[in-house]
């Protein structure tokens, strides 16, 4: 008798322990906050701001593997959005002549700054019973730069603005489950968008059993000035938590790591060193993120 109440007890504990499957999704929003510090003084140090959301065609299973995977091996379809705000600034203060001669002849640049507010929609589409997958993205750019200089002892203010549209497309094929190989192509801007004028790009999920998972990823870039290509992997240690790392041929990595504290709550934070960012100067950063799914 004794030995059955305590056995009931401790069934019914192991029972509440095991984690619950988590309810399949079809929004998925986030937010994440990226900062920049580059080794030049001229460039200053930056600062990311990024809203996104993801509305997915039908409901997204989270049972064949890692929560942070489910949409990729669900072959979810969904259309996206990100509005991004972009900070720059200096402080870099230097003198330089305006004119040969004269008394009023010296300038002093004390400060600039550059603000970038992106607007990018998004979709994929993986046709049912096919290999094939397509996807698009158009992008808006507003920028705005700003200087402030000092000629002849008075106070100069320059302001200047542009606008600029970016698109990319995507086709692509997943022979096998976890895979997708896909090729990309469009006007990307300086890196706004899109890298290069072309990509090929290949993912890969390796499920190891016992909620392990590896997931690889790697793309070619072609007449890409600044990266020809980059590689990167995340090693899932159960369903929840996962440990990643990338590297660029121009020697740029980061070392990332996403967990997600409920079965739709995820937080995640990185660390990046990065060189010639853009046109930039080399530096590093941090970023952080969280989202939230249902």
């Amino acid at each position: 008798m004794q030995s059955e109440i305590v056995r009931k007890p401790l069934a019914l504990l192991a029972f509440i322990s095991l984690p619950a499957a988590a309810a399949p999704y079809q929004w998925e929003v986030g937010g994440d906050y990226l900062s920049k510090d580059y080794d030049s003084v001229v460039v200053g140090d930056g600062d990311d701001y990024k809203l996104w959301g993801a509305y997915y065609l039908s409901p997204v299973t989270t049972d064949k593997g890692p929560l942070a995977e489910a949409a990729f091996l669900s072959r979810a379809s969904n259309v996206s959005i990100d509005l991004a705000n972009e900070q720059y600034s200096s402080d870099y203060y230097y003198e330089y002549r305006v004119c040969a001669s004269g008394s009023n002849c010296m300038a002093t640049q004390y400060g600039r700054s550059i603000e970038n507010n992106k607007a990018t929609l998004g979709f994929e589409y993986y046709l049912p019973d096919s290999w094939l997958y397509v996807a698009g993205s158009y992008q808006y750019l507003d920028r705005s730069y700003e200087s402030k200089r000092s000629v002849g002892g008075e106070p100069v203010f320059s302001q200047s603005s542009s606008t600029h549209e970016y698109w990319s497309a995507s086709v692509g094929v997943t022979p096998l489950e976890g895979w997708l190989l896909a090729a990309q192509f469009g006007e990307g801007g300086d890196g706004e968008l899109f890298a290069g004028e072309a990509a090929i790009s290949s993912k890969y999920l390796w499920q190891l059993g016992g909620d392990r998972a590896l997931n690889v990823e790697g793309t070619y870039f072609v007449d890409n000035g600044y990266n020809d290509w980059q590689i990167g992997a995340d090693f899932y240690l159960n369903k929840t938590l996962s440990l990643g790392a990338s590297y660029a041929d121009n020697q740029s990595s980061e070392i990332r790591l996403k967990k997600f504290v409920t079965d739709s709550i995820a937080l995640e934070a990185s660390y990046i060193e990065f060189e010639e960012d853009y046109g930039y100067q080399s530096g590093d950063g941090f970023s952080v993120g969280v989202s939230t799914r249902f």
